[in-house]
């Protein structure tokens, strides 16, 4: 018999189910753990290629980390982005206009740009910015502000 599928339910806090307190269960040893599913999943899928993952996430949960995010975006600044995207590939974008594709003309510094964009283009994390889209300065600003090219945890 294989395994095809694990089930894990989330649980952000603890089972009060004796009289509205931990206590007992503490002392028991049962149910004491609390757990964020996804965060296991993806070193686990890492190291398989047969078994399937079904996890819960509270909604709640979901919402407030969205908010989280929201607000950090509104606090990022594109400036900023391009500081640390120079800092990361030795590459400074301040010669080009903030708003204007880049075109790569086989300049020295179009192979950094132009290797820094295909990098990101590749990461799954920050698909939500397009593959075809054209790359601009503000764009790859945006992306660095927001965790570089990896996700914002």
């Amino acid at each position: 018999m294989e395994i095809s599928s694990i089930f894990f339910a989330d649980v952000y806090a603890g089972h009060e189910v004796y009289g509205g307190s931990m206590e007992a269960t503490y002392a028991g040893g049962s149910q004491v753990g609390v757990l964020d599913p996804v965060v296991m999943i993806g070193p686990m899928a890492a190291v398989t290629k047969s078994v399937g993952f079904v996890v819960t996430g509270s909604s709640s949960y979901i919402r407030e980390a969205q908010e989280k995010f929201d607000t950090a975006r509104k606090q990022a600044h594109v400036l900023g982005g391009l500081a640390r995207f120079g800092g990361f590939t030795g590459v400074d974008l301040s010669p080009f206009p903030l708003d204007e594709p880049f075109e790569f003309k086989g300049e020295l510094t179009d192979v950094g740009i132009h290797s820094a964009i295909e990098n990101l283009k590749a990461n799954p994390d920050i698909d939500q910015f397009g593959k075809e889209r054209l790359w601009t300065p503000r764009k790859i600003g945006e992306i660095m502000a927001m965790g570089g090219d990896g996700k914002l945890e």
